[in-house]
């Protein structure tokens, strides 16, 4: 799937990450600019990248914040949707409990796409 991805360099640790995909360039643009001037204690910078990620990609990155969530003590609050929401839910419950859990879901790839 085609989207533009926020990536984020922290500024505690110098490592990047997704933190958004949005369908349009100019909105992610945007959305990127908003991040680093809200937080700007968090992140040094963002950059905006067009990616083509697959379902599996995208699940287990939506995993991987809900763990990050679930480790900085986020309460359990996600407007992600569909295969998104429930990969994010999955993550953060297995941080919760100590499991594994894994990015992967029992829906269909067509389902997938971030919000």
């Amino acid at each position: 799937m085609k989207t533009f991805a926020v990536v984020a360099l922290r500024r505690a640790d110098l490592t990047e990450a997704i933190i958004a995909w949005r369908k349009d360039e100019g909105e992610a643009r945007r959305f990127a600019r908003r991040c680093v001037a809200a937080m700007p204690e968090t992140f040094a910078r963002c950059r905006v990248q067009p990616v083509d990620l697959t379902v599996e990609q995208v699940r287990a990155v939506c995993f991987g914040w809900g763990q990050e969530a679930a480790r900085d003590g986020e309460p359990l609050t996600s407007e992600l949707t569909g295969v998104c929401g429930e990969a994010y839910r999955r993550g953060y419950e297995s941080a919760i409990l100590g499991g594994s859990g894994g990015p992967k879901a029992r829906t269909s790839d067509e389902e997938a796409g971030p919000s």
